[in-house]
């Protein structure tokens, strides 16, 4: 679930979704029934619905990340032609970018990779 609000937060076209979707419920709840609100509401539902459908509700994103991870976690690298091929779309994209920022991430916090310079 955490890797899925990960990959949700990159996303910015499943995030702008969720949160007319967010808007629409917070509007349903906490406005007088009206002509205009009616249609300003139904068009922030439409929006967030168009939204999410396009980006299969960052499930695409999610899994692109998950490879990826797998991927990175067994090779170290991913090479130019693995990365072509896992960032065929934006979603794909923004999963696979976001594995590879958090893989070089952890090495640089456990020190792997990193260069010392020579002593004495």
């Amino acid at each position: 679930m955490r890797g899925y609000l990960k990959c949700v937060a990159q996303n910015r076209f499943t995030l702008a979704g969720y949160l007319c979707w967010l808007l629409y419920l917070a509007g349903r709840f906490s406005l007088s029934s009206g002509g205009v609100i009616n249609a300003a509401l139904s068009i922030l539902f439409l929006s967030g619905l168009f939204l999410l459908t396009m980006t299969a509700f960052g499930l695409e994103t999610h899994h692109a990340y998950r490879r990826a991870r797998r991927h990175l976690l067994r090779n170290e690298t991913a090479d130019e032609r693995y990365a072509k091929k896992a960032t065929a779309n934006y979603c794909q994209r923004v999963g696979f970018d976001l594995a590879v920022r958090e893989a070089a991430e952890e090495r640089k916090a456990v020190g792997i990779g990193q260069s010392h310079p020579p002593t004495g």
